[in-house]
C-alpha cells in the first residue's frame, strides 16, 4: 500500500502482486529486441531470441496491425529460436512501438521496442563526422606479397597528409583524416600480386517478375536469406527486384537466388556471381569498358552490352577476332609493306601502274606462306 499525505489530508492506493511459477516449456524471450534509431531511407532491424517447447509461434505488430513479409518488411524466424523484423527504407510513418508476441499451448510472452525515425533536420552525425577520420579496409585472398592501389571515383589516390594507405598481410586499408564534404565519393581498392590483379566495387543483381501483384520477394545467397544492411540493399518495386552488393569481396562469390511468390504460386531464378581474372569491367563517367586479359583464340566471338532502367532497355553487339601471333605479324607486315610501297610510288605514277600486278602477286604469296606456317 502507498500512502501520500500533506497538511490538507492524505490518500492511499494499493496493488496486488501475483507471482506465478514458470511452466516448463512455456514461451519466453531469451533475448528481447532493442529499440532502434534510424535515419530516413535507411534500414532498421529488431532482433530477438525465443525459447519454448514446443517451438512457439512468433507474431509482430505495429499498434494493432500484424506485420508480415512484404516489399518493405521482412519477418524471419529461424529453427534455433532467433529471428528478426526488418523495416527497409524507413519513412516517418514507420516510427512507433513494435510489439513481438510469442505464444504456444503453454502460454505467451510479449515485449515491445520503439523505432525512432530521425528527420533530416534532426541528424547531428554530420557535425561529428566532419573533421574526424575514417578507416576503410579490404580483406583479400591470394599469394603474398600483395600490393594495393586505392581510387577515388576512378582516380588513383597517392599517400599524403590527408590520405594514407596501409597493407598488413591480407588486409588493405585506407585512412582519410580531417573529413570534408568533398571526401564523399566511391572508393575502390585494386589489389595485385605476381599472379594478376583484382578490383571490386559494387555489383547489382536484377530480376524481372511477371504475374499478378502484390509479390513477396526474398533473396538468398547460398540458400541463406539476405536482407538490406550495410552490405546489401534489397529493393522490390512493381515487377522489378534487385539486390545491390556493396564493397564486394571474394566471400561474396556464390549462388544468388531470388524467390517471388503471390497468392497463386511462386517461382525462383538463380544466378552465380564469380570472380574472374580474365575480364575487367569498368564504368566511369557514363562509359563502360570490357577488357579481355591475355586474349586467346577462344575469346573470339560476339560480345553484347545491355543497359536498362525503369523506362526501357537497349543493347549493342561487337565482334572480336583474336589473331594468332603469325596472323598478327602478317597483318602488321601487310600494312607496313603497303604503306612503304605506296609512299615510294606516290611520286612516280608510271612505276605504280607497271608494278601493281607484281606487288599483288607477291602479297598473295606471302599471305599463303604465313597461313600454311600457322597450320603446321
Amino acid at each position: 500500500m502507498c500512502v501520500a499525505s500533506n497538511v490538507h489530508g492524505e490518500t492511499a492506493c494499493s496493488a496486488h502482486l501475483c507471482v506465478r511459477h514458470q511452466i516448463p516449456g512455456a514461451p519466453r524471450f531469451a533475448k528481447t529486441p532493442n529499440s532502434v534509431q534510424c535515419a530516413l531511407g535507411l534500414t532498421a532491424v529488431f532482433e530477438y531470441t525465443v525459447a519454448g517447447e514446443p517451438y512457439p509461434d512468433v507474431q509482430w505488430f505495429k499498434g494493432s496491425e500484424r506485420l508480415f513479409s512484404d516489399a518493405r518488411h521482412s519477418v524471419v524466424h529461424r529453427p534455433d529460436g532467433s529471428g528478426s523484423l526488418t523495416v527497409q527504407e524507413c519513412m516517418e510513418e514507420d516510427g512507433g512501438i513494435y510489439t513481438c508476441r510469442v505464444l504456444s499451448a503453454l502460454g505467451e510472452a510479449v515485449c515491445s521496442a520503439e523505432l525512432l525515425v530521425l528527420p533530416e533536420d534532426h541528424l547531428t552525425k554530420k557535425d561529428t563526422v566532419l573533421g574526424s577520420s575514417i578507416r576503410m579496409e579490404c580483406k583479400v585472398s591470394g599469394s603474398l606479397p600483395v600490393t594495393a592501389k586505392w581510387f577515388k571515383d576512378g582516380k588513383e589516390i597517392t599517400d599524403s597528409a590527408k590520405c594514407r594507405s596501409l597493407c598488413h598481410e591480407n588486409t588493405m586499408s585506407l585512412e582519410i583524416a580531417n573529413l570534408e564534404l568533398a571526401d564523399t565519393a566511391n572508393y575502390t581498392c585494386s589489389v595485385s600480386n605476381v599472379a594478376g590483379s583484382d578490383s571490386w566495387t559494387e555489383v547489382t543483381l536484377e530480376c524481372e517478375i511477371s504475374g499478378t501483384p502484390p509479390f513477396d520477394v526474398t533473396w538468398y545467397k547460398d540458400r541463406r536469406q539476405i536482407r538490406s544492411s550495410k552490405k546489401y540493399k534489397v529493393t522490390a518495386k512493381n515487377y522489378h527486384t534487385s539486390v545491390h552488393i556493396l564493397n564486394v569481396e571474394a566471400a561474396d562469390v556464390g549462388e544468388y537466388q531470388c524467390k517471388a511468390q503471390n497468392d497463386i504460386g511462386s517461382d525462383t531464378c538463380i544466378c552465380t556471381l564469380t570472380s574472374s581474372h580474365k575480364y575487367r569491367i569498368t564504368f566511369l563517367n557514363k562509359v563502360s569498358t570490357l577488357k579481355i586479359m591475355d586474349a586467346e583464340k577462344e575469346d573470339s566471338g560476339l560480345y553484347t552490352f545491355a543497359v536498362q532502367n525503369d523506362v526501357g532497355k537497349s543493347s549493342c553487339t561487337a565482334s572480336v577476332d583474336v589473331l594468332g601471333w603469325l596472323g598478327s605479324l602478317s597483318s602488321i607486315f601487310y600494312q607496313n609493306f603497303l604503306l612503304a610501297i605506296f609512299s615510294f610510288l606516290s611520286s612516280n605514277l608510271s612505276l605504280f601502274f607497271s608494278l601493281t600486278v607484281n606487288i599483288l602477286y607477291f602479297l598473295v604469296q606471302i599471305e599463303s606462306f604465313l597461313l600454311l606456317s600457322q597450320e603446321n
